[in-house]
């Protein structure tokens, strides 16, 4: 027990997914071949001796931080793909659906080369953005922690490669003649896949696992209930059901996404109010989050933060993985809209622009537009 406690976090989730992997080789998965089940057995030991070594060794930040932690997830991605047995075809058969039914080709086919290209380089980008974020939150963080990065990023892709043994398909592009989209970049893509991949998918996606990585919340409303005692309520008409369904507050769940809500010091208490209350329900649900007043600002003032690389919030900016959609973006896209109402110019803001842009450049995010809704005014 005083060498499990001694453990960081994501030597602890690599030991509980190695014993898990080894057990559903050694007892549960009927149809596994003996070689393969010897195989998984041992990656499985060679992950828990790698997992007691990493514990057992001096801290060493190349070591603990750069290698030992990827190695430990390869290990594990590779070794729970020798878990598949045979395709479940009714599953596919769910997935294509879903697929025809957001019409998934046909939108492909259609997609500008430029388009094409640039998901085809995020895709590939994912890899090399987890050492780049790990930079970036060395490098700008004002108190980086490897271990708790680390830990999300194996937390995540764990619980991804635990389902695979129960949930067990092949990817698109196995099952489906013919390329999506025309993409020079997606033959390097196929050839990698090709080389290193396990052959099937992980569900959920491991790979879009590790791309959720932080929420940035600024003066953010997260209980809309003070609104059906505003001048608004005759319109509006908020009830209880109302209230509770639409209130982030009220929609807390467990999340390895890390929160820092903040809002201007000169605002009027309710805002204060609103965040810390916020504050408390993430952190009552277990998730990590972080408060911070901005002396000084107002309500209107509270993002110039944003226009200066080197404020704090701009700092926060780069954990944001634009490769995949997060809360972080829905967030900032909604008030770049509100700004474009107010012809507000997003110029000085280079981070909070860089996020708003590469979020537009995703169809949902298009369509979403209020402009774009059913009644909506041609222009304002």
């Amino acid at each position: 027990m005083r060498f499990l406690l001694s453990l960081r976090g994501w030597e602890l989730a690599s030991l509980l997914s190695f014993v898990y992997t080894g057990l559903v080789a050694a007892f549960l998965k009927r149809g596994l071949p003996p070689s393969a089940r010897i195989r998984v057995l041992g990656g499985s030991v060679a992950g828990l001796l790698l997992t007691v070594a990493s514990a057992m060794a001096p801290s060493h930040s190349l070591w603990h931080g750069w290698l030992l932690p990827p190695a430990l997830l390869l290990l594990g991605y590779w070794t729970s793909g020798l878990l598949f047995v045979a395709p479940m075809k009714q599953i596919e058969k769910l997935f294509a659906l879903v697929d025809r039914l957001v019409e998934v080709r046909r939108l492909g086919s259609r997609a500008p080369v430029t388009v094409a290209e640039f998901l085809e380089f995020s895709y590939a980008a994912v890899f090399a953005l987890i050492p780049v974020a790990l930079a970036l939150h060395l490098a700008l963080s004002p108190a980086p922690d490897t271990d708790r990065f680390w830990t999300v990023i194996l937390v995540t892709d764990f619980i991804c490669f635990a389902a695979l043994p129960w949930i067990q398909t092949r990817p698109p592009r196995a099952l489906e003649s013919g390329e999506p989209w025309s993409s020079s970049f997606r033959s390097f893509n196929l050839r990698w896949l090709g080389s290193a991949s396990i052959q099937v998918n992980t569900f959920p996606s491991g790979h879009a696992a590790e791309a959720l990585a932080a929420a940035l919340l600024v003066s953010g409303i997260y209980d809309i209930e003070p609104l059906r005692h505003s001048y608004l309520q005759p319109t509006i008409q908020l009830d209880d059901g109302i209230v509770r369904r639409n209130s982030p507050l009220f929609g807390v769940q467990s999340c390895a996404t890390p929160v820092l809500a903040t809002w201007g010091g000169d605002e009027s208490e309710e805002f204060a109010r609103q965040s810390t209350s916020f504050h408390a329900a993430w952190q009552a649900a277990g998730n990590r989050s972080e408060l911070r007043a901005q002396p000084g600002a107002n309500h209107f003032s509270a993002i110039h933060g944003f226009a200066d690389p080197e404020h704090p919030l701009s700092r926060e900016i780069p954990a944001v993985r634009l490769d995949q959609i997060t809360v972080a973006d829905i967030c900032l896209a909604s008030q770049a809209a509100g700004a474009s109402f107010f012809k507000v110019d997003l110029a000085p803001f280079p981070a909070f622009k860089r996020v708003v842009d590469a979020a537009m450049q995703n169809d949902a995010f298009a369509r979403a537009h209020p402009l774009k809704q059913p009644g909506a005014p041609a222009s304002v």
